[in-house]
């Protein structure tokens, strides 16, 4: 293996075994004449190419974190403020037909999208409105297209339908569109 000093007491060593296996560990020395290092494996590359970040046993092309029980881990994409930073999922070919889904940030006005099948799907703004199939959200949920519920959906508020108001109040229902008002009691 090679071995590089970095600091006075930091060091790192690089192996590469007779399998294609790379290693890649960091460690400190001690005081003692001469120096003794102690090292931790940090990455390791595998020979069929899977690529462990904290991992020393990779089953996927990355795997990152040893999965330690409360150990939290994350991985950052640093972009400029009038940037994106994205994560892409590609299929085989070129141009834009490999590009089938996408998650990405906009750093210039802060909202998130949402690609499937070339196609934004959602998009996440940076008031926290959620646009499905609309790229403009006005409301914490805004869907362009038909919806549908298979649970209960409970209001805390009003139902509009276009121009058309449901007021729910007490136990009173009252439909108003502006011009006339309807108004039925609900026994309860």
């Amino acid at each position: 293996g090679w071995k590089a000093m970095v600091g006075n007491d930091e060091c790192a060593m690089f192996t590469l075994s007779a399998g294609g296996v790379f290693n890649w560990e960091s460690g400190t020395t001690n005081t003692a004449s001469p120096p003794v290092a102690s090292f931790t494996q940090k990455m390791i590359l595998t020979a069929a190419g899977k690529l462990g970040i904290g991992y020393n046993n990779p089953d996927a092309r990355l795997v990152v974190g040893s999965g330690t029980s409360g150990q939290s881990e994350r991985i950052n994409i640093y972009a400029g403020t009038n940037a994106w930073s994205s994560l892409y999922f590609t299929d085989v070919g070129n141009g834009a037909t490999q590009y089938q889904g996408v998650v990405q940030y906009n750093h210039d006005d802060n909202h998130m999208d949402f690609y499937t099948n070339q196609a934004e799907a959602m998009r996440i703004d940076s008031a926290g409105n959620v646009g499905i199939n609309d790229t403009s959200p006005s409301y914490k949920l805004d869907v362009n297209g038909t919806g549908r519920f298979t649970g209960n959906l409970t209001l805390d508020s009003d139902l509009m339908f276009g121009t058309y108001e449901i007021d729910l109040v007490s136990t009173t229902l009252t439909f108003n569109n502006g011009d006339d008002d309807f108004n039925t009691r609900i026994k309860g």
